[in-house]
This record gives structure tokens, C-alpha cells and sequence, in this order.
């Protein structure tokens, strides 16, 4: 249990345990494709407003 711990609080996502439950694998693999979508997701929003600001900055620029 210190290890799992010690892992969590280092950054690992989640773990499994032996002997291994591949039901608990097709958890673990769901909630890990979750996360990456949604940190893809989060991902395209910043570009898109990072992008947007750029651009709107630009109008202004222009349009003095």
C-alpha cells in the first residue's frame, strides 16, 4: 500500500495489482483513454483560444 501511495503521489494515474484481473485492466484502460481524450480536448480549446486572441489582436492592429 506505501508504494501505491508513494506512486499516486509522484503522478501515476492509477494501478493494478497481481495477480491481474483483466476486468480491472478494461477499467484501467477506459479511465486512462478518458483522460487523454479529455486532455486533448482541453488541449484544442487552449490552441483555439490562444489562436483567437492572436487573431482578434491582429484585427485591432489592423484596424488602427
Amino acid at each position: 500500500m506505501e508504494k501505491i501511495r508513494t506512486a499516486m503521489n509522484r503522478g501515476a494515474f492509477d494501478f493494478l495489482t497481481k495477480p491481474i484481473d483483466f476486468h480491472d485492466v478494461e477499467i484501467t484502460i477506459s479511465k486512462t483513454l478518458q483522460y487523454v481524450r479529455q486532455l486533448r480536448e482541453s488541449r484544442r480549446a487552449d490552441e483555439y483560444r490562444i489562436a483567437k486572441e492572436a487573431a482578434e489582436e491582429n484585427f485591432h492592429r489592423l484596424q488602427e
